[in-house]
């Protein structure tokens, strides 16, 4: 493996992310369409406990999200506190967005705020144990607009412990749908 920083991907090259929010809350993130829906898939995987674990991702049930999912593994620092995160699984559209970082940790993408923003949600995770999503829009060179929205899962193997999180990323470009 190589240590040259990956570039971004073809979709996220050239691309100013601005107004970035975090959404807390069931109800207002079952507003983000289609995260009710991912989070009664996840709900159903879940059952009676808190949180999912690695073992209930089964890509029979995500087929049709597994392009946007990333697995991350949660990396601490001394104190418990979310420092970075090492990306363990990274779907074809969230490659082509990004570039491909699967074995990397998010603190070396070369835009310091993406690992800025994903290090505030994953913090989140642990600090609630209940998803987060995130909302960013951008300009692409040539004022080309672009919006994504992100919904970040805790999982645990012991239901206590966020140890890992899985993300869906969703990317609307208004400007290619002309």
């Amino acid at each position: 493996m190589t240590d040259a920083i990956p570039e971004p991907g073809a979709l996220g090259d050239g691309i100013t992310l601005t107004n970035w929010r975090m959404v807390e809350g069931e109800e207002q993130i079952c507003g983000l369409p289609p995260f009710a829906d991912i989070l009664r898939i996840l709900d159903r995987k879940r059952g009676t406990r808190r949180m999912l674990s690695r073992a209930d991702i089964d890509p029979v049930a995500f087929k049709l999200y597994l392009p946007r999912m990333t697995l991350y593994e949660l990396v601490f620092d001394r104190a418990g506190a979310v420092d970075d995160a090492m990306i363990r699984l990274m779907g074809t559209e969230v490659v082509h967005f990004y570039g491909e970082f699967t074995g990397r940790r998010v603190s070396q993408y070369p835009d310091r705020a993406v690992p800025t923003r994903i290090v505030s949600c994953l913090s989140h995770l642990v600090r609630h144990r209940t998803p987060v999503a995130a909302t960013v829009d951008g300009i692409r060179k040539g004022k080309k607009h672009v919006g994504l929205k992100i919904l970040y899962v805790p999982l645990s193997e012991d239901d206590i412990r966020v140890n890992r999180a899985l993300s869906f990323s969703f990317f609307h470009f208004p400007s290619l749908e002309r």
